[in-house]
């Protein structure tokens, strides 16, 4: 009888302990799911932001932006045009962009652009001279103009927390316009097309706005030389909010500003190009 009251005891302490382990089990499968399928943070090795410490790594982007062209051009110092109301252009143009970047330790390489196309159609209502050719008053005139941006970006990393990355950049590019007024009631057209050296100064910061997964940048650019007949000065200003959507790609909403005061040869030029955009960024 004794014997049998102790193999049954043996019995439920083995069936407790294996309940208990099953239990522990349980517990250990539930932490490592949720540890897989956890929100990252800051505080993760791997998120979004290029400015992560993996010490090389590639981002892509490409998005939208609604452009608004103000200001004069001016030819042989006579002849002032108002891009948007004289040639008749869309008062806001959607422009692609792009960008291609590596980071390599704390160097990061850039290669950007955009590509504005704007065309239109309006009545002459002041005389003016393009090259030799005069369009007169009541001419009617078809307009387009294009102005494409390219350039090469070098960042160096002067401070870097979950917060705040802060680059220091140099970089090196052009900008090409090309313009053509042709007037549909009579037989005549002008054209222009010239490229503009481009060489940039500026810093940029970037990081996670209150808490991940939102994030911000802001960016700002100085151009400035002046050689005989060429010269420019433009102050380029862009910041974004943006959202982690995973770790390899993040949404962006923001507004870009570019001044341009420009001259080439004959041409002259202080246009300025604004306004929001959509981006969205690619990291491998």
């Amino acid at each position: 009888m004794r014997s049998g009251f102790l193999l049954l005891a043996g019995l439920m302490i083995a069936g407790s302990a294996r309940a208990g382990n099953a239990e522990s089990l349980d517990v250990e499968v539930e932490a490592a799911a949720a540890a897989e399928f956890a929100p990252r943070s800051p505080g993760n090795d791997l998120h979004a932001l290029f400015y992560k410490e993996d010490p090389d790594r590639w981002a892509a982007a490409a998005g939208v932006w609604w452009a608004r062209l103000e200001g004069p051009i001016a030819f042989d110092d006579d002849t002032k045009l108002d891009v948007s109301e004289t040639l008749g252009l869309r008062a806001v143009k959607s422009v692609p962009t792009a960008r291609l970047a590596w980071r390599i330790g704390w160097l990061e390489l850039e290669l950007d652009g955009f590509w504005y196309d704007n065309g239109g159609a309006a009545v002459v209502s002041e005389e003016f001279e393009i090259d030799g050719v005069i369009f007169e008053i009541g001419d009617v005139i078809d307009s387009d103009i294009r102005i494409y941006l390219y350039r090469l970006t070098i960042g160096a990393r002067l401070l870097h927390e979950d917060w705040m990355t802060l680059n220091f950049q140099l970089g090196a590019g052009a900008l090409y316009t090309e313009g053509r007024i042709t007037a549909v009631n009579v037989d005549k057209s002008a054209t222009w097309d010239t490229w503009l050296p481009l060489p940039l100064v500026g810093f940029s910061a970037n990081g996670y706005f209150i808490k991940y997964p939102w994030t911000y940048e802001v960016e700002i650019g100085w151009i400035g030389f002046s050689q005989r007949a060429l010269g420019a000065n433009a102050l380029e200003v862009r910041a974004a909010l943006g959202y982690e959507i995973n770790d390899w790609v993040l949404f962006k909403v923001g507004y870009r500003f570019m001044g341009i005061n420009a001259t080439v040869d004959s041409l002259s030029a202080e246009i300025d190009i604004s306004g929001f955009f959509l981006e969205l960024d690619f990291f491998f």
